[in-house]
């Protein structure tokens, strides 16, 4: 289920889901009605006046309602226990949407603002944040390439030097056949040829000096905060904080929401209900 109510000043009657009964009002004189219903997860309220043109004015914390909703569990005549529990759960459940989506303070490095924490913003930072990352991956990665390709250059080098290594050891066998060992016998007297020292010497290898990935520069985003009139610049860090701020906040208050409707479960009577403040100490 999900609240739904509307206060009818002038007959003095409140509906919950439709069903009515009697309260004793203590709103401003000025208020004509005021109704109240969630859509798509998120309040939905209006309160007319009666001293301007009939033109609904809005708001989304059923907070400053709760007394009409005490009254109309205390005064609706055969209402369960479990029907009283579940009114009181679902006004903890309209609460919590306001209470998780309050702006968050932030200091990013452009300075100290307020962000907006609602649903459709942090699913905006979390795709922000991953385009952040993607970028500075895809930079990562054209960094990594250039470093195979010197790499592989390199690798070609060194098979050069060890094909010239291998024709100098060839050299050399070749050498020693043909010249050092007839002239060994030529100091036994027998001639020998004239000494040929030509032969492939080894190749100079090219040098190589290789830059690997450095840190870099991490991109910037523009944001503009909560009511802002102009955008700001935020690096993936300062992207971070925000949602990290977002989150903790949703969190602290989702244990809040849990810790309420835990405390009306443990009410045994329609009485108790009514009485016990959700309001409070979120």
């Amino acid at each position: 289920m999900s609240l739904s109510f509307f206060i009818d000043v002038v007959r003095l009657r409140i509906y919950v889901s439709g069903v009515h009964t009697t309260f004793t009002n203590s709103l401003a004189a000025n208020v004509a009605n005021v109704s109240f219903n969630m859509l798509a997860g998120n309040g939905v309220g209006q309160i007319l006046y009666n001293d301007r043109p009939p033109i609904q004015e809005a708001f989304t914390d059923p907070s400053p309602y709760q007394s009409y909703i005490n009254q109309f569990i205390s005064g609706l005549a055969g209402l369960t226990l479990a029907q009283a529990k579940q009114i009181k759960i679902d006004l903890i459940n309209a609460i919590y949407p306001v209470k998780k989506s309050a702006a968050v303070s932030v200091t990013v490095s452009a300075g100290t603002y307020n962000w907006d924490a609602s649903d459709e913003a942090l699913a905006m930072y979390a795709m922000e944040s991953s385009s952040a990352v993607i970028t500075r991956l895809n930079t990562t990665n054209s960094s990594l390439t250039s470093m195979v390709s010197d790499l592989n250059v390199w690798a070609a080098h060194f098979n050069a030097q060890v094909t010239s290594d291998t024709n100098l050891n060839n050299a050399l066998v070749s050498w020693w056949t043909a010249y050092a060992e007839p002239t060994v016998d030529n100091v036994l007297g027998i001639v020998s040829p004239a000494i040929n020292t030509n032969y492939t010497a080894a190749a100079t290898d090219a040098s190589l000096t290789e830059t690997f990935p450095s840190a870099g520069t991490p991109g910037t985003l523009s944001e503009v905060p909560l009511n802002a009139t102009a955008a700001v610049s935020l690096t993936p860090a300062d992207l971070q904080l925000i949602v990290n701020a977002v989150q903790t906040q949703r969190i602290a208050k989702l244990v809040t929401c849990n810790t309420k409707i835990a405390a009306v479960n443990s009410l045994s009577t329609v009485a108790a209900v009514a009485a016990l403040d959700v309001t409070t100490g979120w």
